[in-house]
């Protein structure tokens, strides 16, 4: 009798993943990126990752993983699962999953109220890009629409604002970093 294959990969248990330290995070995401085809995770932004964000990216490239080799199904335990995937694995055919997901560009210089704005919009879901100048929200904006764009700073910098609003964006001024916290928390 044959005893299935250990993949180090992708049978790492949760447990293992708690205890796992940031660079072994990194190391592991790094390889299921590899094993995806994709490229691997920029140094920066393994830095500004927290653990339990790279935990749950590792959770969503393991996915991927075994999607594409076609067979097995993760060992997750009850819980483990994305609240979202859930929602889409319970909708019948021909019935929307889920509404769009927020996905919110923050214009602003402060890289610290960046980071914080990050942190905080991951632990309720809400995926936030952060851009440091007009110039590069319009790169951005070209080949996407956010739903949300919250502007640190005076109303009279950002010329596409009105195109964004058009396009169905939601375009918030604040001032100061705990005004754009403030901002940031409404958004779900």
């Amino acid at each position: 009798m044959s005893r299935p294959e250990i993949d180090p990969d992708l049978d790492v248990s949760e447990d293992a993943l708690a205890t796992m330290d940031h660079g072994e995070l990194v190391t592991l995401l790094d390889r299921l990126y590899t094993r995806c085809g994709e490229p691997a995770l920029a140094a920066s932004t393994a830095r500004a990752s927290s653990d339990d964000e790279l935990r749950d990216r590792i959770r969503s490239v393991r996915r991927r993983v075994l999607a594409k080799a076609g067979g097995r199904r993760p060992v997750e335990s009850a819980g483990t699962a994305s609240p979202v995937a859930d929602r889409r694995r319970s909708a019948s055919a021909g019935e929307i999953a889920t509404p769009r997901r927020a996905f919110v560009v923050l214009v602003s210089e402060d890289q610290a109220l960046a980071r914080r704005a990050r942190a905080s919009s991951s632990a309720r879901g809400v995926v936030l890009v952060w851009v440091a100048s007009p110039a590069t929200l319009a790169k951005l904006v070209a080949n996407v629409t956010p739903t949300h764009v919250v502007i640190d700073g005076s109303a009279d910098q950002i010329d596409d604002a009105h195109e964004l609003a058009a396009r169905g964006a939601q375009v918030r001024w604040c001032r100061g970093a705990q005004a754009t916290l403030d901002a940031l928390a409404e958004i779900e």
